[in-house]
Formats: structure tokens, sequence, C-alpha cells
């Protein structure tokens, strides 16, 4: 008992020692692109608390973490099926150490509950995968889509016009921001996701392919479990 109060007890001082890299204010101002965008600090994790909490996560193989993590929640637009201009959110997870090794964009997989999106975060959502990636030295994108977060809007399912373009321009802002805080921009571009999150991944690689990002290298996607074929096999499946 003792032992664990301790250890809480460090943990504590850990976080209270912890001052944000990101000024959110400074980022706003530094470029035009970013002037609509709206910034929410949800929580910053030094390195010895993220070790402990992947830990918790069982996984075949052993997670190497590098570094702290620093979580935002950002607000930014993007264009509905109508091609209307919405408000959507997602997370944007940044490692605390300057060795940055690429982007990693993750979409996540089915959900029904609104309040349950990646930019939350939730243990077993978004905070999981930005301990996972961004503590491995990757900034990690999540996307919440329309229909989560600060979007009121009908999410979208499996919709590809609009789950690219929540991806695509969730992208383009991530970008800016890391040009903005580390003075040059990341190239390197990984997408994952399952589920749900595997045909975003899909459509998203196949957009990027027909529409490169500027200054975003993909180097590889991994679209795991996705239902990638609804007319014949997906429907008929689920009916």
């Amino acid at each position: 008992m003792k032992f664990r109060l301790l250890k809480f007890v460090l943990l504590f001082e850990l976080l209270i020692g912890c001052s944000p890299r990101i000024q959110v204010s400074m980022v706003n101002q530094a470029s035009p692109e970013l002037k609509t965008i709206k910034f929410e600090a949800k929580g910053i994790y030094p390195e010895p608390v993220v070790k402990f909490f992947i830990k918790k996560i069982k996984t075949p193989d052993k997670i190497k973490i590098t570094s702290g993590i620093e979580l935002y929640k950002i607000s930014y637009y993007t264009k509905d099926e109508k091609n209307e201009r919405i408000l959507v959110s997602g997370l944007l997870a940044f490692p605390r150490n300057k060795k940055i090794k690429g982007i990693v964009s993750y979409q996540h997989g089915t959900n029904n509950d609104r309040n349950n999106a990646p930019s939350q975060p939730s243990p077993d959502e978004g905070l999981a995968i930005a301990a996972i990636f961004a503590g491995g030295g990757y900034i990690c994108m999540a996307p919440d889509y329309i229909g989560f977060g600060v979007s009121n809007e009908i999410h979208t399912y499996l919709h590809v016009e609009t789950t690219v373009n929540a991806v695509v321009d969730f992208l383009k802002v991530g970008s800016e921001i890391c040009t903005v805080l580390n003075g040059n921009k990341i190239n390197n571009l990984f997408l994952v996701g399952m589920s749900q999150g595997g045909h975003a991944t899909a459509a998203v690689h196949r957009y990027i392919e027909l529409h490169p990002i500027n200054g975003l290298n993909l180097v590889a996607s991994s679209a795991i479990s996705g239902a990638y074929n609804l007319k014949e096999i997906s429907i008929p499946y689920a009916i």
C-alpha cells in the first residue's frame, strides 16, 4: 500500500513539473492558415508515466517508449456531403523530445458513442494510441470524423468523400502546426486504422495517391479489417 502511494505521488510530482512545448497563442499567430484553428490542451504525460501506462496494455510485442507526450484537441474546418464548411475536431499528440520520426494518422474504428471520440481522450481510444505512437517519437493525429467531438452533425458512416475530407484537412492543419513548432517540414506520413478505420485508411491512401499533399510523403499504410466491398460482402453479411 505504501509503495503504491509513493508511486502515485512520484507520478503526480512529475506531472506538476511539466510545462507545455506548444504555446497555443504563438501557433495561432504564426500562420494565417492557423488563425481559425482552436487548441485545447488535454494533458501532459512525462516519459515514465507513458511507460507505466503502456505496461498496462497487453501486447504480443514490447512497445518501445522514447518520449513523454502532450495531447491537444484541435478544432478545424472541413467539408460535409453538401460541400458546406463545418467545424470538426481531432486529437494531436506531440512527442516531448525534439527528434520526431514522422506523422502517424490514426483512423479510429466503429463507434456509437459521440462522447468517446479520440479528442476526449479516453484510456481505450485517444490516450492509448497517443501513448504508443507519440511515445515512440511520432506525431500522432486522430481525427474524430464528422458527427463526433465538436461536430453535432449526423455521423457519415463509411462515406468515403466526407471521411477523406476530415482526415486530409486535419493532416494539412497538423503539418502546418508541426512546421511552426519544429521550424521545418516533417515529411514522412504513415496511415493506420482498423475496422471503420481500415476503410478510412484505404480511402485516404487512394486519395493521396491521386492528390498528393504538399510537404507530406506517404511512406506506408496499414488498413486492418476494413469494410472494403460494401455492396457484395459487408451489407449482405450484415443483413
